[in-house]
Parts: structure tokens; C-alpha cells; sequence
């Protein structure tokens, strides 16, 4: 499973967004951080990993890892949430990574999330085998 791979190996995740997305996001250092933002919101909001990728001074940018065997309608809503709890702990951009089974599920998982406000649109970055 990838994001085995990734919690095993968080340097992994940033490799995937410059391999696949053309991100070149700078860091020295790539570890895993918490997954639950309970702490940040009384809801209890859990991804299935995240990573914070560190320059020498601080942390740099932070990247929630989802697995979704399927599309779930309501990651519409957490999404969102995991990215702004997420760059609202580490004072960092967040991006979201989605590995998915096939591409069917990563077209679906892709689709872009209107937050109502203008311009603010997130936008899943997905990968799949194949």
C-alpha cells in the first residue's frame, strides 16, 4: 500500500508531488506528524497520515496523505478541513495526496472542491498504479 510506504518513509510523499506534479516544495526534512486534529477542533478529524517537510529553521510545507479504496462524498468537507487544521498547526501550506486503486476512483477523487469563497478552490492531487 502507498501510504505504508509513505509512513514508513515520509520522504516519500514529497518525491510523489515533484515526481508526479511538478511541485518543488524546498525542505531539509521529511517526518511524520500526528494524524488526529482533535487537538485543533472539537470534531474529531483524522487523516490517514501526514508529513511536514522542514527547512533548518522551521517547518515548510505539510502534506496530508489519504487512501480512498473509493470516492467518499463526504471528504468533500474533510478534506478541506485536514488542509487548514494542518497548515493551522505547523504555520505552513498543505497540500493533500490521494492515492487511489485505479483511475476511475483518482478522476473521481481529483474533481475540484469549491469553498465558496472566490478563487479558493482545493484541488486534490491524486495518484494511482498504472
Amino acid at each position: 500500500m502507498p501510504l505504508e510506504l509513505v509512513r514508513e518513509k515520509p520522504v516519500l510523499a514529497p518525491v510523489i508531488l515533484q515526481t508526479v506534479f511538478g511541485l518543488d516544495i524546498p525542505y531539509d526534512a521529511a517526518t511524520l506528524s500526528s494524524e488526529s486534529f482533535a487537538g485543533l477542533n472539537p470534531a474529531e478529524l483524522r487523516c490517514d497520515a501526514t508529513v511536514v517537510l522542514d527547512d533548518p529553521k522551521k517547518p515548510s510545507h505539510g502534506i496530508i496523505v489519504e487512501s480512498q479504496l473509493k470516492f467518499d462524498e463526504d471528504k468533500i468537507f474533510s478534506w478541506p478541513a485536514y488542509a487548514a487544521l494542518l497548515r493551522h498547526r505547523h504555520r505552513c501550506g498543505a497540500t493533500l495526496l490521494v492515492f487511489c486503486p485505479n483511475a476511475a476512483v483518482a478522476e473521481r477523487c481529483a474533481q475540484p472542491i469549491d469553498m465558496g469563497h472566490p478563487e479558493w478552490v482545493l484541488r486534490p492531487l491524486t495518484v494511482h498504479p498504472g
